[in-house]
């Protein structure tokens, strides 16, 4: 996008930042978007991974705000590495990191991701829970929620309930019942200029502005009416349009302290501080454009592009605080447990699980499985509650059982294959990983004793997937890839790419075997 069209869209905000920030900001959009990820620390140390990106010869820059967060100062296709295909990275704009890490979930509570797909958020609040307690995540597009689902087995996220409804009916009148909820709200995107190069939305389009804070307000009302007093709601945008952000925050803080009260008892709202170590943010406006606001819209974060290198992002955590009713206390008790698979033939998958795999009971201390259809039985975190409401799928597709013999899924080989051992074939080399990507059948090194049959790949220890042995007549041993089709690997690639050789320009400084 030219420079004076940035400077006409963003002009409104030349008085707020001043000069100098103003300009500093359109010198960031004009820029690209730096590539940024996190690291599934549960399954790697974040330095192992830095350390074989930079073998590669990417230069990666540490996100001193989000753990395991890592940019890098040049351009490659992620999704085709190792680290991201086996689950080891997940691919996030570094503003988009942010709502999570405001949210602060732990291990045990009840969740709710409102407006959730493409998943991104939703995963790093599984992983913080430690793949503990209920996440409910909710999305009105059931094309979203399954690129959310695909992100859910790649990285095994065990505690997450998906929904498909429109988050202001999604449990409407229930009691407050959540811990903590996020509601990353749908907006005009005016802060993904970088990584989309356009405009998403034409804001002067129709009514289209109207509609849209309207959706706004409706979804942050309804987070707030299922949060139980003592927990907290962080909305968050991509937009840094004060109409979108803090006027919405405003209009319900001044709706419900009319209505003095929701649910079953009173409560009162407080836009309270934010604690994100090392962010450079500004503060949450408090007037705009003539229009007085809530005071306490200062504890808002304003993220702009210029600031972190990244997108623009705006966010606000709201406590609700009031008296906790015995209704609320007694609410969670109309949630359900999922149903658990029968005890014999779930005997039987450990069996075979501990004969084929090595995989003893231990692997599978901290979850319970379901047998939510005839075609596999899926893993739940062991404390995981299902919501009054129509819900998609829970838990981790785990075992296949339709078959003469259980077998593991590729979501389960990417999330307990490390603990296998046996029924593995370890791959020796890059080219040999890039052939098992590609789904290129290839012949196994002589010398080694082979078994027939499924086994889980891997490459110095990390699970790939699942991969087929086949013994020819004459005794030789041939590897057949099982790596998803949809997944496959282009000719002439690597899941070892190098990054392109353009490097982007720099913000300003601120401060063989098988056993």
């Amino acid at each position: 996008m030219e420079r004076h069209e940035i400077n006409e869209r963003f002009a409104r905000y030349r008085d707020l930042l001043g000069e100098e920030e103003w300009l500093a900001l359109g010198d960031a959009l004009e820029r690209p978007l730096p590539s940024t990820f996190w690291t599934h620390l549960a399954r790697t140390d974040h330095q192992e991974v830095a350390e074989s990106f930079r073998r590669d010869g990417h230069q990666l820059i540490s996100l001193a705000y989000a753990s395991g967060g890592y940019l890098s100062t040049r351009p490659m296709r992620w999704g085709r590495r190792i680290e991201f295909r086996s689950g080891l990275i997940h691919l996030q704009e570094a503003a988009s990191m942010l709502p999570p890490l405001a949210l602060k979930p732990k291990a045990g509570e009840l969740v709710l991701d409102l407006c959730a797909a493409p998943g991104g958020k939703s995963a790093q609040l599984s992983l913080m829970m430690e793949n503990l307690g209920t996440l409910v995540v909710n999305d009105l597009s059931f094309s979203r929620l399954r690129a959310l689902r695909a992100t859910q087995e790649r990285l095994g996220l065990k505690n997450m309930v998906l929904c498909a409804q429109e988050g202001q009916q999604l449990l409407k009148d229930h009691p407050p019942v959540f811990d903590k909820v996020l509601v990353d709200a749908p907006c005009s995107c005016e802060g993904t200029l970088r990584k989309k190069g356009r405009w998403s939305y034409e804001p002067d389009e129709g009514d289209f502005k109207k509609r849209l804070i309207e959706t706004q307000r409706a979804l942050l009302t309804q987070a707030l009416k299922l949060t139980k007093p003592g927990g907290r709601v962080v909305y968050s945008t991509c937009s840094l349009d004060p109409a979108e952000n803090e006027e919405v925050i405003d209009a319900v803080l001044s709706m419900w302290a009319k209505r003095g009260h929701h649910g079953s008892g009173p409560t009162k709202l407080d836009v309270e501080p934010l604690d994100l170590p090392h962010l450079i943010a500004s503060p949450g406006l408090t007037s705009w454009q003539g229009r007085k606001m809530s005071a306490s819209l200062r504890h808002g974060l304003r993220v702009y592009p210029h600031q972190n290198d990244s997108g623009g992002f705006f966010l606000a955590s709201i406590r609700v605080s009031g008296r906790l009713t015995q209704e609320m206390e007694q609410a969670r008790q109309g949630w359900s447990t999922p149903q658990l698979a029968d005890p014999t033939p779930l005997s039987d998958v450990y069996r075979w699980a501990e004969n084929a795999h090595g995989l003893s009971s231990e692997a599978w201390q901290d979850v319970c499985f379901t047998q939510g259809n005839r075609r596999y039985l899926s893993a739940v975190s062991a404390d995981l509650i299902l919501p009054p409401t129509r819900y998609q799928v829970a838990g981790l597709p785990s075992f296949y059982t339709r078959g003469a013999v259980p077998r593991l899924t590729s979501a389960a080989a990417l999330e307990w294959g490390s603990k296998a051992t046996r029924g593995i074939c370890e791959l020796w080399d890059r080219n040999a990983v890039d052939r098992y990507y590609a789904k290129d059948e290839q012949a196994l090194p002589c010398g080694v004793i082979y078994h027939r049959g499924v086994c889980i790949v891997r490459f110095q220890g990390v699970p790939l997937g699942l991969g087929y042995v086949h013994i020819k007549e004459n005794g030789d041993a041939v590897l057949k890839s099982e790596y998803p089709e949809r997944l496959r690997l282009a000719e002439g690639c690597s899941v070892f790419e190098r990054p392109e050789a353009g490097e982007r320009r720099p913000g300003p400084e601120r401060p063989p075997t098988q056993r």
